[in-house]
């Protein structure tokens, strides 16, 4: 993902002011849209994106995040030198490798007293995609959609959390399962 790939929009739909093909400058975006490579979109002549909405005083908002890198690589902006090399990058210029975001994974599950092997750059996904299924109340559809899944594949990834089944329970317990046992004795009867 490269800087000018970014696209920050207010809720309305209208580029931010100050903005410059996805350079935030003011804080007043609402949302960011970020591209997704896809072959077959390409081969059909456009692409897709998934948007991001501001999420106000949350550390992990995606618009917060990019309006806060651009505050402090303003050298990044679309239109200057360094708008097309790789957004997260290294100070020489080299991006950051998934083996990097595997390794400081693999510390913090250490630190939170969990198995390094069980943590890595795939963890990211998982958890994105659980949250996500978590969030809509099961919308495996979204989760497969937002996630680019074309198979049932999502459904080894996603966890059966608390809050997901909360309740449910009581519902199987209480629903009305009550056979027609006489129409159905008559189905065997006949």
């Amino acid at each position: 993902l490269r800087w000018c790939d970014v696209e920050v929009r207010l809720a309305t739909g209208a580029p931010a002011s100050g903005v410059v093909t996805g350079c935030v400058r003011h804080g007043d975006a609402d949302r960011m849209l970020l591209p997704w490579p896809s072959p077959q979109a390409y081969q059909l002549g456009f692409g897709q994106s998934i948007a991001h909405a501001r999420v106000p005083g949350n550390p992990l908002c995606p618009v917060n995040a990019v309006e806060e890198l651009h505050r402090q690589c303003p050298e990044r902006a679309p239109g200057r030198e360094e708008d097309k090399q790789p957004l997260f990058r290294w100070a020489d210029g080299s991006p950051v490798k998934r083996r990097y975001i595997r390794e400081v994974l693999g510390k913090a599950a250490i630190l939170l007293g969990m198995p390094r092997h069980r943590v890595g750059a795939r963890s990211l996904r998982v958890g994105g995609a659980t949250a996500l299924w978590v969030a809509t109340r099961g919308n495996v559809g979204l989760v497969k959609r937002l996630g680019r899944w074309t198979s049932e594949a999502v459904n080894t990834y996603l966890w059966d959390l608390p809050t997901l089944t909360e309740g449910l329970t009581e519902k199987m317990l209480q629903a009305d399962t009550a056979v027609p046992w006489g129409a159905v004795r008559k189905e065997i009867d006949a």
